[in-house]
This record gives C-alpha cells, sequence and structure tokens, in this order.
C-alpha cells in the first residue's frame, strides 16, 4: 500500500510541475500579447477617411 502512495504522490509532484510550467509559459503569451498590442497602438499609422 506504501508503494501506491508513494506512486501517487510521485504521480502528483510531475503533474504540478507540468502544470506550473504550462502556467508560466501562458503568462508569458499574455505578457507578450499585450506588449505588441501597446506597440501597434503606438506604432501603426492611424486610418484616414477617404475623400471622394
Amino acid at each position: 500500500m506504501a508503494q501506491y502512495i508513494e506512486l501517487c504522490d510521485t504521480f502528483r509532484d510531475k503533474a504540478q510541475t507540468a502544470h506550473d510550467a504550462a502556467r508560466i509559459w501562458q503568462n508569458r503569451a499574455l505578457l507578450a500579447e499585450s506588449r505588441l498590442s501597446a506597440l501597434r497602438t503606438a506604432y501603426e499609422p492611424t486610418s484616414t477617411p477617404k475623400e471622394n
């Protein structure tokens, strides 16, 4: 029985580590997306209405 508990603990630890790593990458992606949006707002030319 102790072996199964140890195996479950090991599995849980590995799953938690993978989850933490995924969350770190997700946070990095969200930060990059936010920075890109800010840069687009700052540097893309504003559209002007077309004259007929």
